[in-house]
């Protein structure tokens, strides 16, 4: 995804899209509004780091709808009228932004460029939530124990792994999800539907997850009947 101000303020569509782009950019319009006449490299941090949803919905880690998904592999501010650039280190967004003054190396040429001593200070900050990248990195791998041992039925493997989802990342609709998923094999029919529908009220991501989760909840009532 590639947005500039203007292409968030005046609604063009972006030079790269991707399926989740109407809530992200709702998120980010919103964002932007805010600060609008305080676009400086700190209100941009803070906005590439927004980790919420439409409305300021809160959504776990590693949801697509935010405008931080804990998935770029680099993040960069740039101040086209200063020709300055900040590009983010591992992981994601959460390390430091890291400055290069790109207007003074062009015009240094190839060498100077090259010599050019950069301090530290004009990097920006790491983000001080940066532990949560550890928690998104485990939770997508449990996700996929969850995942198979849930397919398999096999209740007794799945139900610690589905505490493992819900203690490290509590918000997420996966987390309801597979909890719904566990209560259902368990025959626990009326709590898993409950689960399902707390999964569709956090904002999965993509329609073809939502229309999943929707047949799974439709099952779950199926059960009662």
């Amino acid at each position: 995804m590639l947005y500039s101000l203007a292409q968030v303020l005046s609604n063009r569509k972006p030079l790269i899209t991707v399926r989740h782009d109407a809530s992200l950019l709702d998120a980010l319009r919103l964002m932007v509004e805010r600060k609008l006449g305080a676009i400086e490299k700190q209100a941009c941090l803070e906005i590439l780091r927004d980790r919420k949803g439409r409305g300021d919905k809160e959504l776990g880690l590693g949801n697509r709808n935010a405008i931080d998904a804990g998935i770029c592999s680099h993040s960069v501010i740039t101040n086209v009228t200063t020709g300055e650039m900040w590009v983010s280190t591992a992981p994601h967004t959460y390390g430091e932004y890291v400055y290069v003054p790109v207007q003074r190396m062009l015009d240094g040429g190839a060498v100077a460029a090259l010599r050019l001593r950069i301090e530290r200070s004009s990097n920006l900050p790491r983000d001080a939530r940066a532990p949560e990248a550890e928690d998104l990195a485990e939770f997508r791998k449990q996700v996929r124990f969850a995942r198979a041992a849930l397919d398999d039925e096999d209740a007794k493997k799945a139900e610690p792994i589905v505490r493992t989802l819900a203690n490290l990342n509590a918000r997420s609709f996966e987390t309801s999800y597979f909890e719904g998923r566990l209560l259902f094999v368990q025959g626990k029919h009326q709590a898993a539907e409950k689960k399902f529908e707390e999964a569709l009220d956090r904002d999965p991501h993509y329609e073809a997850v939502r229309e999943h989760i929707r047949q799974w909840l439709q099952k779950a009532k199926d059960a009662q009947r």
